[in-house]
């Protein structure tokens, strides 16, 4: 069997438990059902496409999407099936024009009072430098990317207080070139959350998971400990920490071995017309496209002010490190990246909306000793609404 045979068999396997555990018993069960139709135009300017240290290109980049989400709310589950195209289209880089898709299917319940379940299924297809920058600090460039992923999860209340949950996802990347790594993730996590109090949750969990690049093959062991507290009914926190053990086979026989810890923290404040949050992480993640994980350390602040029911303004800040030596990667990591994005959202009606934002990104690679700019402007009208909601 192929590879793209392989992969194509274990997502069909990932659709098929999804239909039978979640769009089947949701139908059945009858219940209320929403379809929303949405389009939206979204007119960029780009100062540095390719994110280059030097000899920067720009360009006016225009977006077309137009996407379509049917909910099924039944007594017992909620189902969901999203779709969305996206047509891009590049003033000068024509060659660069794409269409991204993303497919969507889950559904979430209770199969009796104490005990939950839910399934998903996922496909995107994008082609666009940036397309992760916002999630992991990295550019990988405007090669096509295939992703599909697909998870399962369940939690049983064993008393009042306490649950004990287990999930189980895969997620596969596959690159139209060979100058990036396919890369197939699996993962297990098991774990419990016991209710202290009204206001503290603490919860641990144990984990595994295994990657399998073109070059190498990561597995990855860990712990969590960590609580959420509510400090007030506008304050709380959440704080996780724990350790990971890492083991990566490379194709040239060189076995490896990379202790390290992890860490989680979150404060956030929601008032009646303001928000803020502040977040820290510190994690192994596998790195799509190269061959190796990475390890991640990234600080977050965001702030959000409603002037009236109808602007909204904010301004969200990130901070990343990525880092991978020898014992995680056949190529070395050491980048820092900055994000910046100011934002005004002006609702116009009951159905649409216009956003204006500017995102600044600096990212500085030590290894080879380069710092590279990039200032994105966009301007987006959005409409959506909802046909049946009944």
């Amino acid at each position: 069997m192929s590879l793209l045979s392989l992969k194509t068999s274990r997502f069909l396997l990932w659709v098929q438990v999804t239909l039978v555990l979640s769009v089947i018993p949701s139908v059945c069960l009858g219940g209320q059902f929403d379809l929303r139709p949405s389009v939206s135009f979204r007119q960029d300017y780009n100062s540095n496409l390719f994110f280059q240290p030097t000899d920067e290109e720009g360009d006016w980049v225009s977006r077309l999407s137009a996407g379509l989400e049917g909910r099924h709310e039944a007594e017992r589950f909620v189902t969901s099936v999203e779709g969305r195209l996206g047509i891009v289209r590049y003033l000068e880089n024509e060659d660069l024009n794409t269409t991204n898709q993303q497919w969507k299917l889950g559904s979430r319940g209770s199969l009796t009072p104490r005990w939950q379940v839910g399934a998903s299924v996922e496909f995107q297809r994008d082609a666009e430098s940036d397309r992760d920058l916002e999630q992991t600090g990295l550019v990988y460039g405007t090669v096509r990317r295939d992703r599909f992923k697909g998870g399962l999860n369940t939690s049983y209340g064993v008393t009042e207080r306490m649950s004990l949950q287990l999930s189980g996802n895969y997620e596969t990347d596959s690159y139209d070139s060979d100058q990036f790594s396919d890369v197939d993730s699996f993962s297990l996590a098991g774990g419990g959350r016991y209710r202290y109090s009204e206001r503290l949750l603490l919860n641990g969990s144990v984990y595994g998971s295994r990657n399998d690049y073109s070059e190498a093959t990561s597995d990855n062991f860990g712990f969590r400990l960590g609580g959420d507290y509510q400090l007030t009914p506008g304050w709380r926190t959440q704080l996780n920490a724990g350790g990971r053990l890492t083991r990566t086979e490379f194709s040239n026989g060189v076995d490896t071995e990379d202790p390290g810890w992890t860490a989680s923290s979150k404060v956030f404040w929601v008032g009646l017309k303001n928000g803020f949050e502040v977040e820290f992480s510190r994690d192994l993640d596998s790195s799509s496209g190269r061959n190796g994980s990475v390890e991640r350390t990234s600080f977050g602040v965001r702030w959000y002010h409603r002037y009236t029911e109808d602007v909204t303004v904010s301004v969200r800040g990130r901070y990343y490190l990525n880092e991978a030596d020898g014992n995680l990667g056949l190529s070395p990591v050491d980048q820092t990246t900055w994000t910046l994005k100011p934002e005004i959202r002006w609702r116009l009606g009951e159905d649409w909306r216009l956003e204006f934002a500017y995102r600044f990104n600096q990212l500085e690679n030590q290894i080879a000793d380069t710092e590279t700019l990039r200032h994105l402007f966009y301007l987006q009208l959005v409409w959506e609404t909802s046909l049946l909601d009944q």
